[in-house]
């Protein structure tokens, strides 16, 4: 291969070097932000001069680690072209989930926890963790799975995503500034002195210091063996072990020790794999080798520098173009979910008024048809007025005046009249038959609801807020009468089920003697006796209404069932009348007390 072809390989290599970093480490800001996209402009900026010049020298980060390409041109920054303005709207804000990250000061095991963007370098982390820790920027470093993070990489370089958690290791390296007495060319310590001079103060007050000079005798010294140390990594100070000097008077014993501890070693495997693996072998007499698949490698052409540019500014725009496209996919999305919630929450809000106006038409027919309140007879009467007032204005636009209508006229005036007298009166008997019905619901459901009431347990609030339950006789009483007249109130019971409940409410009525209870026992005994002849239960309607009604009678008096004295009005006037005698009473008492009290005092 000739020295021109070799050169011609190696730029193209480098070219592809080239190329592949800026894939791998990322784009430069300035290149990702430039206006140079065929969206904005509809022209391929590839073929505009601007877009192909040279990169100056703040675009070091685009150029190769080994500097220019052989034959590119020099521009100073006069011939730089001005950069445009960049597009704050082409690029939403930064709207990722944070990178929570945990650093950790070692050895002291200090942590603190901090939230960053993936997209932040080591310096930016730097920056912020001095804004938030006590510690100047120039003693810190950071070290991501034991190596050191540059300040110009990003977390996203390093394979950290958004959301992620992460943990780094905040390296603090303060060595503290050298003593007045210590000086950075302080020489070595030398050999021990023959004499020193040592100065005994006078125990006499006034009396100079006694000097004594002290003999070392150096001869049989030696210099102590080195037993290790330990050097501090945030000072670099150098710490070793020390050694007594007296010589020890008794001996150490040395024990063999023969356990598992001493015998057995404790043995660790690590495995170190690179991420990129580059070798060459070559066929050999001894070595088989896979050459299938080998590709014989030819030089391409020889690039320059603004050729390798070009290419670099040309898959930018294409990297740019499908950065654009993800995020604008994105805003679709996001946009295409807004709108089909805000359409189902329209939907649904226009189904529930719809729901809402059938439910109310639905109610005001029931009303019409089946009332039950004397809201509903008034909105009756209320139609019932109007139509007759227009049934009334068509009869008198259909016929004139008396004076000007005559004999036939007159005759149909008044069969149309009648007419609509009998509409009305019709009405009006469906209206008070309505009324019957639902005053007779309307009174079931009062008698329900006051026997339900009267069988209720008591509930007896306590000091501590807590509730007690109580079941009184009272309450027990009330609910077995509640269960009987329940079924008294069936009319399609078998026979024998109907003559065991006459035969309960016989019994539980016989406890009491009086014109009513002997009443419904022989109403009952006739029942009894009917039913076992096989009359047909239509036929015994009445009698079974009128031994309900009796023993709800029953049910409804004090005397027989105490629980009921709160329903009766007969019951609260003499429960009334029998306090304020108890009360007047108590006042006559005190009265006369008084005045026995004040005719003791004036006989003393």
């Amino acid at each position: 291969m000739s020295a021109s072809a070799a050169a011609s390989a190696e730029a193209d290599a480098g070219a592809l070097d080239a190329e592949n970093s800026l894939v791998e480490d990322g784009l430069d800001a300035s290149l990702l932000d430039a206006d140079a996209t065929p969206e904005r402009h509809g022209r391929d900026d590839a073929a505009d001069p601007a877009a192909r010049a040279p990169p100056g020298e703040d675009d070091a980060v685009l150029d190769s680690p080994g500097g220019p390409r052989p034959g590119a041109g020099t521009q100073t920054d006069a011939d730089a072209a001005p950069a445009e303005p960049e597009d704050e709207e082409e690029f939403p804000p930064d709207n990722t989930p944070d990178v929570r990250l945990t650093l950790v000061i070692m050895p002291e095991n200090f942590r603190h926890q901090t939230a960053v963007k993936a997209l932040a370098t080591g310096a930016e982390i730097k920056q912020k963790v001095v804004a938030e820790l006590p510690l100047p920027p120039d003693v810190i470093s950071l070290r991501l799975r034991g190596e050191p993070l540059p300040d110009d990489v990003a977390l996203s370089d390093v394979g950290v995503h958004p959301g992620e958690d992460l943990e780094l290791e905040l390296v603090v390296s303060y060595v503290p500034p050298p003593r007045a007495d210590e000086g950075e060319d302080a020489s070595p310590p030398g050999p021990l002195p023959d004499r020193v001079r040592v100065s005994v103060p006078s125990t006499e007050p006034g009396d100079e210091p006694l000097v004594v000079t002290v003999a070392i005798d150096a001869s049989e010294s030696t210099k102590p063996r080195y037993r290790g140390g330990y050097r501090n990594k945030r000072t670099g100070t150098t710490y070793h072990h020390a050694a007594m000097q007296t010589v020890p008077t008794k001996p150490k014993a040395w024990k063999t020790k023969f356990t598992t501890e001493t015998q057995t070693m404790e043995g660790r495997t690590r495995v170190a794999q690179t991420s990129r693996e580059a070798a060459t072998q070559m066929k050999r007499k001894d070595i088989l080798l896979e050459d299938s698949r080998d590709v014989v490698v030819y030089a391409g052409k020889y690039m320059t520098a603004d050729e390798v540019w070009a290419i670099k500014a040309e898959k930018a725009v294409v990297i740019q173009r499908y950065a654009r496209g993800m995020r604008a996919r994105r805003r679709r999305d996001a946009k295409r979910v807004e709108r089909d919630a805000r359409l189902a929450r329209e939907r649904a809000a226009e189904e529930e008024a719809i729901r809402r106006e059938e439910a109310k038409r639905l109610h005001e027919i029931s009303r019409r048809e089946h009332p039950r309140t004397p809201a509903d007879f008034a909105i009756l009467r209320e139609e019932l007025r109007v139509w007759t007032m227009e049934a009334k204005a068509d009869l008198d636009a259909k016929f004139p005046p008396p004076a000007e209508r005559g004999a036939a006229t007159s005759a149909a005036r008044r069969d149309a009249t009648k007419k609509l007298l009998a509409e009305e009166t019709k009405l009006l008997r469906t209206m008070s038959r309505l009324r019957k019905v639902a005053d007779a619901e309307n009174e079931e459901v009062r008698v329900r609801d006051a026997m339900t009431d009267m069988a209720a347990e008591k509930r007896w609030e306590r000091t501590d807020g807590s509730v007690v339950v109580v079941h009184t006789p009272f309450t027990i009483r009330a609910g077995e009468l509640a269960n009987l007249r329940d079924g008294l109130a069936i009319s399609d019971l078998e026979p024998e089920h109907r003559l065991e409940v006459l035969t309960h409410v016989k019994w539980t009525v016989k406890e009491f003697d009086c014109n009513l209870t002997r009443e419904i026992c022989e109403l009952c005994d006739r029942e009894a006796d009917l039913t076992k002849r096989g009359r047909d239960p239509s036929a015994l309607a009445g009698l079974r209404r009128r031994v309900s009604s009796l023993f709800l009678q029953f049910c409804e008096t004090p005397e027989f069932n105490p629980e009921s004295a709160r329903y009766s009005v007969a019951a609260q006037h003499a429960e009334e009348a029998e306090r304020e005698a108890t009360e007047k009473a108590a006042m006559r008492s005190s009265v006369r007390e008084a005045m026995r009290a004040s005719t003791i005092v004036r006989a003393s």
